[in-house]
């Protein structure tokens, strides 16, 4: 089997970073096998790697270890699937999952008042009214800004453990 040395896909590429890489990658191990391994280096390994492995779903969770993690240390999914001789991997690699529901969070709640301050500025300024709330477009706009900044920040922070991560990978299942 030979791995690529990045085994990101960079198809979600946004603005010239990758938004949350996705490994797709074919190896000649099956499942069962690449979950031995899998679980095997993470008992042995002096990188700060620790994770979650099931055997029955052929999934694994990765994760820094604790006195490593950061708030931006990134988490990956790895699921594996049978096909033939071999196996499909497939993964996600992105921010801890309570920190991406917060982002999510944000940006839903911002973009939902911003059409709401422009339904309602729109009807005000329509019925002569002043129309106040269109500056609740604005607002929300440099909010989502302001956000996308620190999470791009946030991404450049977490690079070098992304790469530990795939580094890890590339000598389990190689």
């Amino acid at each position: 089997m030979v791995l690529s040395p990045v085994l990101w896909d960079n198809s979600a590429e946004m603005w010239g970073r990758i938004f949350r890489p996705r490994i797709r990658e074919r190896i000649s191990l099956d499942p069962d096998e690449a979950i031995r391994k899998l679980e095997t280096s993470l008992d042995s390994t002096d990188l700060p790697v620790v994770g979650m492995v099931s055997a029955r779903l052929h999934h694994a969770e990765l994760r820094v270890r604790r006195d490593e993690r950061h708030f931006w240390s990134p988490c990956l999914s790895i699921q594996l699937e049978g096909e033939g001789s071999g196996s499909d991997l497939h993964g996600q690699i992105g921010p801890h999952p309570s920190l991406w529901v917060f982002f999510a969070f944000v940006y839903i709640t911002s973009m939902s008042a911003a059409c709401f301050g422009l339904i309602f500025g729109l009807v005000q300024w329509s019925l002569d009214m002043s129309p106040w709330a269109l500056w609740v477009v604005p607002a929300a706009v440099l909010v989502c800004a302001v956000l996308l900044a620190v999470s791009r920040t946030g991404q450049k922070l977490a690079d070098a453990q992304m790469v530990m991560m795939n580094r890890f990978l590339l000598d389990c299942l190689a």
